[in-house]
């Protein structure tokens, strides 16, 4: 049931996280801004929500490393549904911004917790880290697969029930993480404050013995949390569709990486030539998709916007096939690499900072780059592409393959 739980806690962190940033995104549209400053503000709203958890990396680290996992997701999962709780009651007192970033900041205590737990579980479940973290990823990515529509929908429809439906999530996030208990998990644990002193050896450490694997996951999750959020806006722009239909452009990514999720186990003896592959291919289908609306467009073949929103949402599903593929292969290893070390509350936690990190600074990079109209809604995928192709680059940094299943 264990495994359940973990399963079950993801899913609800993923729908929480997916479904607040597009319901702030309609309040900060309609109270602060307005719809049509939608290009930037989608870009912050990815940035701050994901700032959070790089600033809290001093206290999620130690705390993974210290406490038995199921009591961080509880407690870190229970105080942001307390915080969007109070928020609601208040009208957003203060600023929405505040709680877009606190939620993030809190988030990335749990998520650190999350990931720690993922080579715990296949060591008690007798299962491989890529099963384990592909399975995590598909019920995480599923989540936003309906949190990203719901959001959308609520708030131009019920947006007082919709600010009630955000807590709840990430209130049932804190339940099934509190579910989540692991017989031999103490043999790991490290208490708190010698672990606050140790984090910057460890951190070290991690970051000499396996930097390529955290560069180049980081990078990967980084610019395609920036691409998806590119793509619904640049959807809306092109008028392929209302609000509502662009968010679901996001719907096909997350679709995609699902799927390359859940195939990805099986290309693990091919493990970085897949890799590789795969990282390239996303640059590709990075430039490919504001070409395909330019000459399916009134500027080329003059198609009808349900055939070009079919089009790109198809090139979108690609995106996230590559990606999924690409990133559990990677985080597979590292899991268990870092399992065997007895580091793996340090070392999920430096995962998800820099995965964090990259989030902030590409969905930041690109935000003010509109705002300040030094790029466009279109050359923007081009920007975002050439860092994607960075990454592809690095992979040849990886190991020879090694059989580090933790079972």
């Amino acid at each position: 049931m264990t495994f359940l739980y973990l399963i079950l806690a993801a899913f609800f962190a993923g729908t929480g996280l997916g479904y607040l940033k597009f319901f702030m995104l309609g309040v900060l549209c309609d109270q602060v801004y307005s719809p049509a400053d939608k290009q930037w503000v989608i870009q912050a709203v990815g940035a701050i929500i994901t700032v959070g958890p790089c600033l809290i990396y001093a206290a999620s680290g130690p705390l993974a490393a210290a406490h038995r996992k199921f009591r961080v997701m509880f407690f870190s999962g229970a105080t942001t549904a307390a915080l969007l709780l109070f928020g609601a009651l208040t009208g957003w007192a203060g600023t929405p911004w505040l709680y877009v970033f606190s939620t993030g900041l809190i988030m990335g205590i749990f998520n650190p917790a999350k990931n720690a737990a993922i080579p715990l579980e296949a060591a008690y479940g007798k299962r491989s880290t890529e099963l384990v973290n592909a399975a995590l990823n598909i019920s995480y990515l599923g989540g936003l697969l309906g949190g990203i529509p719901s959001g959308v929908w609520l708030y131009e429809n019920h947006p007082n029930i919709g600010a009630l439906t955000a807590i709840l999530l990430f209130a049932l996030a804190g339940l099934c993480g509190g579910l989540c208990r692991f017989q031999d998990e103490s043999a790991h644990l490290q208490p708190f404050f010698p672990s606050v002193y140790n984090l910057l050896r460890d951190s070290s450490y991690l970051l000499r013995t396996y930097l390529v694997y955290i560069l180049v996951s980081a990078l990967i999750w980084g610019l395609a949390s920036a691409v998806s959020l590119a793509i619904t806006a640049y959807a809306e722009e092109q008028n392929l569709g209302d609000a509502v239909a662009c968010s679901l452009m996001s719907v096909y990514a997350v679709i995609g990486v699902v799927i390359g999720c859940a195939f990805s186990p099986k290309l693990t003896p091919w493990r970085y030539r897949t890799i590789i592959i795969s990282t390239s291919c996303m640059a590709l289908v990075m430039v490919a998709i504001p070409l395909t609306s330019q000459v399916l467009g009134p500027a080329g073949f003059d198609l009808k916007p349900d055939l070009i929103y079919r089009c790109v949402g198809t090139l979108t599903l690609i995106l996230g096939v590559m990606f999924g593929v690409s990133t559990n292969l990677i985080e597979g290893e590292y899991f268990s690499l870092i399992y065997r070390e007895k580091k793996e509350g340090t070392g999920a936690a430096l995962l998800s900072a820099g995965t964090a990190f990259f989030a902030f600074l590409f969905g930041g990079m690109i935000g003010l780059s509109i705002h300040g109209g030094w790029v466009s809604a279109t050359t923007q995928f081009y920007w975002l592409a050439a860092l994607t192709a960075v990454a592809a680059l690095l992979t040849f940094k990886l190991p020879p393959n090694k059989n580090t299943n933790v079972t």
